[in-house]
């Protein structure tokens, strides 16, 4: 089943009809949450042929019910103290509390959909200026970031985990963002990458500016020395997942997406000029994850995993695209977001991504049979 163009179908009804009852902050925060909705429950009814790893996290989940406490306190030993193994023990915990009041794995993609959807829809409600704006994002995300939630479990984890920190920080509630930055990494240690936006978020706007403008030029680094790069993330978070990453063959490829990426990077660094940020703390706080952005989007291109990585900054760019737009384009920005929204469909329908190929768990041709590969 394809289900690209019924959300996009849903995403632009849906907004005119909220368009209709009116641009209120109500209106639009009936539109993000009913569309969140939604997304949730495509997330948590998908079958286990839908994405790379949903398999792969089913097989954990059952044989993390036969555990016990004392084998997962075993392993968070090994992981932390003696610097053995790769498991995040955070959700393995969270997998064991599930088992205590269920074994569906559904219900389980459900709460995992939560940590990320949650988060994200507080991120909407504070940075979408008007109903316009919310549903361009939402065609936005549909196009290019949907399988954030339709693959991987631990990474939609951390990165709503990483919103819900980065969002505290600004907030000045200290105690907060560390406490979801140390509960993000026990789920995934891949967001301890986000700690530096904490540094770059405190440059003034000019430095900012020259950061990102070296992170283009540094581009060539990072697409020919990418191998190296990942390398030294595995040394650094101690995880074998990232060496295999870097020593294994490239699996890379997703030249258009880089490409896409990087243009839209580029344009946000064109049009926000450091008077915007001044005058918006919520756009340079934004503005300060492009510089990471920048310089890891390539990465993709030696292995498409770290996609995962790149999520954790260039995931802002929904929100400062349409500023970009309508700070370069001025009375002509609704028709340019018209255009571009017209090119993500066009694009999203016409290629192969996930949703070409959903089914929901009770019709999915590849029925589960067990534990096979543990």
């Amino acid at each position: 089943m394809d289900l690209r163009l019924l959300f996009f179908i849903i995403v632009l009804s849906l907004g005119f009809l909220c368009s209709a009852a009116g641009d209120t902050p109500k209106v639009r925060k009936a539109y993000i949450w009913i569309m969140l909705t939604i997304l949730t429950m495509e997330s948590c009814l998908r079958g286990i042929s839908v994405g790379s790893d949903t398999h792969k996290y089913r097989e954990i989940f059952d044989f993390v019910d036969m555990m016990s406490w004392g084998d997962i306190w075993d392993s968070f030993v090994d992981r932390y103290f003696h610097r053995v193994g790769d498991a995040d023990v955070g959700y393995t915990v969270l997998q064991k509390i599930v088992h205590i009041f269920t074994d569906d794995f559904q219900i389980f993609l459900f709460i995992c959909a939560l940590f990320f959807f949650i988060p994200f829809g507080e991120l909407l409600s504070r940075n979408a200026r008007n109903l316009n704006e919310l549903i361009f994002i939402f065609v936005f995300y549909v196009a290019l970031f949907n399988p954030i939630a339709m693959s991987g479990t631990r990474k939609e984890i951390a990165l709503g985990l990483s919103i819900l920190a980065c969002m505290r920080y600004n907030d000045k509630q200290y105690k907060k963002a560390i406490f979801w930055f140390v509960i993000g990494a026990l789920n995934h240690m891949s967001i301890l990458a986000v700690l530096l936006y904490l540094v770059v978020v405190r440059l003034n706007p000019e430095k900012l500016k020259k950061l990102h403008l070296l992170s283009f030029l540094l581009i060539p680094v990072s697409v020919f020395s990418s191998g190296w790069l990942i390398s030294l993330m595995a040394e650094t978070v101690e995880n074998d997942h990232y060496a295999l990453y870097a020593n294994g063959e490239s699996l890379g490829g997703g030249y258009t997406f880089v490409i896409a990426m990087e243009l839209l990077l580029l344009l946000c660094y064109i049009a926000i000029k450091p008077r915007d940020m001044y005058q918006n703390i919520r756009i340079k706080n934004m503005y300060s994850m492009l510089p990471m952005a920048t310089f890891l989007v390539p990465l993709v291109m030696h292995n498409g995993s770290m996609v995962r990585l790149s999520q954790y900054f260039h995931i802002y760019i929904l929100f400062l695209v349409p500023f970009a737009i309508s700070r370069l384009f001025n009375s002509n920005s609704r028709t340019i977001r018209v255009v571009l929204s017209l090119v993500l469909i066009a694009w999203a329908t016409s290629s192969t991504s996930l949703l070409s190929n959903y089914y929901f768990f009770w019709n999915d041709p590849n029925p589960y049979w067990g534990i096979i590969s543990f």
